[in-house]
């Protein structure tokens, strides 16, 4: 029989040994990576039985559920510690903020602008910040109409002259399909212009009978 044109080793062992050569940049299986896969998943079937060829896939399987129990608890783990440092960073920006005016408003009341030898602290003056006293009183040059529009409680004329709009020079803006919305209405109407691509995914959990997975 003729063998695939891909390195046959276990799956187990494959997987232990998956790296760079396998990967794209992007971390997805290259082409040879997939079809390594492919024929270290299928190796040596042709010959057996239906029941022996299920007991392969059993231990085949088993092999890659706890790959991809291992993986995804990697992922979690990487979740938790980007929610840790965004955390960690905010309290860090947020006492820097506060150390640091409070030592200006104290220099200021004491009328001192500057302090410190061999780490010096000084007030110095900023381009300050824009406060609108009188919005009314702002030329309209000066300002942007922001718009959220939910086409669904318009009506068709008021949808069209919101589009025309979008036409005059000086207005932009982005008219998006709503999926949440149109799966819905999918239900009991045809929707033209869409349409349902059927998918596929491979599910994969841990067994209660099964031994904890090494991390």
């Amino acid at each position: 029989m003729n063998q695939p044109i891909a390195e046959i080793v276990p799956i187990a062992q494959w997987l232990r040994e998956l790296g760079e050569r396998h990967l794209t940049e992007s971390g997805s299986l290259t082409e040879e990576g997939n079809l390594a896969l492919k024929t270290s998943f299928q190796a040596g079937m042709s010959e057996l039985s239906d029941k022996e060829a299920q007991a392969e896939f059993d231990d085949r399987a088993d092999a890659v559920a706890r790959w991809l129990i291992n993986l995804e608890r990697a992922i979690l783990g990487c979740k938790d510690e980007i929610a840790y440092i965004t955390k960690r960073k905010k309290m860090l920006e947020e006492t820097f903020a506060s150390v640091k005016e409070t030592t200006r408003q104290t220099m200021f009341a004491r009328g001192i602008k500057k302090a410190g030898s061999t780490h010096t602290l000084q007030r110095v003056g900023t381009a300050g910040h824009l406060e609108v006293i009188d919005h009314g009183a702002v030329p309209d040059k000066f300002k942007r109409i922001e718009l959220v529009a939910d086409c669904s409680m318009l009506g068709e004329n008021d949808i069209k002259l919101l589009l025309a709009a979008l036409t005059i020079p000086g207005i932009t803006g982005e008219v998006v399909v709503s999926k949440t919305k149109t799966r819905a209405a999918m239900k009991t109407e045809i929707v033209p212009g869409v349409e349902i691509i059927p998918g596929e995914t491979l599910r994969f959990r841990q067994s209660s009978m099964a031994p904890e997975a090494s991390e």
